[in-house]
């Protein structure tokens, strides 16, 4: 892993999953239906490109104000690979935790507070996170 990808590649995406407030998994992410697309679209969105946005398993884990997450195709690589890099943080602070506000505590710990900083993790540096 070089740099430019820490910095521009997983940077973002390691703050977009703290400000999700969960990790979302493959099988949560989904192509925007046709009413999606077509609301989009009316709202001035560019559907020139596949969209698609992440419906969380979790019920805890959804908006509660019905906002939707769009992402490109080319965003989900980077955000599956800030998922696994922070599993990898939260183990090396301790956590065996497969829970997602277990592990984003703990790796929060590890990280600087630029990542988390905006999220409801900002303030776990100084808990154990062995969750």
């Amino acid at each position: 892993m070089n740099l430019h990808e820490i910095l521009f590649d997983l940077s973002p995406a390691i703050i977009a999953v703290y400000d999700l407030g969960f990790i979302p998994e493959e099988d949560e992410i989904h192509e925007f239906s046709p009413a999606l697309y077509a609301i989009y679209e009316r709202q001035g969105g560019d559907i020139s490109e596949r969209l698609y946005t992440i419906i969380p398993k979790d019920k805890k884990n959804r908006p509660p104000n019905k906002e939707i997450s769009v992402l490109k195709k080319d965003e989900i690589p980077r955000l599956l690979k800030a998922s696994k890099i922070l599993r990898g943080y939260a183990k090396e602070m301790g956590c065996t935790s497969e829970q997602s506000d277990d592990i984003l505590a703990a790796a929060a710990r590890f990280l600087p507070d630029v990542f988390y900083e905006n999220s409801r993790f900002a303030g776990h540096k100084d808990n154990d996170g062995s969750g």
